[in-house]
């Protein structure tokens, strides 16, 4: 599952369920249904694996170590040196998780009509969180935790959105609350999104350093 959130996003998620609550929603309490430990590894099984055969291409060309030719970044040696160590069905594996994965929340949905998360656990990063010179392992963890929440719609083929509703009292900047819906049901997202931002309107809030075009 994802990291937990910090207390600043978990007040924020819990004023998201207030605002739900207040405007007729039901909300049910439910451990997260997905394990993190299975499903990172089956999503780099899927998006990694395959990276092997860049590097042995680009070697098999140049008669370099792909390091030593310049026709690659950092970033994508270091995902493709670690794909080397990947089991050798790790594609087929996370590909038959995510179908498994697919299942389970079909079953959920039968129960539920939404999922609602933090997006993801922590306040909005500071550039550089994640860079092209950030170590490949601390890059790989931070990703891990970014994703928790949000890379399970992706995986599944469902609809999600993230809502804006709450800001940081420390930074100004967006805290969203994510919901997913069942695959197909993206007019029930639309519907919800509608009904929050009359109820709590966020059209004319903006981030501090906000940007905008007036031509």
């Amino acid at each position: 599952m994802a990291s937990n959130p910090e207390a600043s996003v978990l007040a924020a998620l819990n004023a998201t369920i207030s605002l739900c609550e207040s405007l007729g929603h039901e909300i049910v309490i439910e451990p997260n249904p997905v394990v993190g430990e299975h499903m990172f590894p089956a999503a780099e099984g899927i998006m990694l694996a395959p990276m092997t055969t860049l590097i042995a291409q680009v070697e098999s060309v140049t008669g370099k170590r792909a390091e030593e030719t310049g026709l690659l970044t950092k970033a994508t040696i270091d995902m493709a040196r670690y794909s080397q160590g990947l089991p050798q069905n790790a594609q087929q594996e996370g590909l038959a998780y995510f179908s498994r994965l697919t299942r389970d929340f079909a079953e959920f949905f039968e129960t539920y009509d939404l999922w609602l998360t933090p997006t993801i656990p922590i306040e909005t990063p500071a550039n550089g969180y994640i860079s092209h010179d950030t170590s490949f392992d601390l890059a790989l963890q931070r990703n891990r935790q970014l994703l928790g929440y949000t890379m399970i719609a992706n995986g599944i083929g469902a609809p999600a959105m993230s809502v804006p509703l709450f800001h940081s009292s420390e930074t100004g900047l967006p805290i969203g609350s994510h919901f997913m819906a069942p695959p197909g049901a993206d007019r029930m997202l639309y519907e919800l999104a509608f009904e929050l931002e009359m109820a709590q309107p966020w059209a004319q809030r903006w981030a501090p350093y906000s940007g905008m075009s007036l031509g």
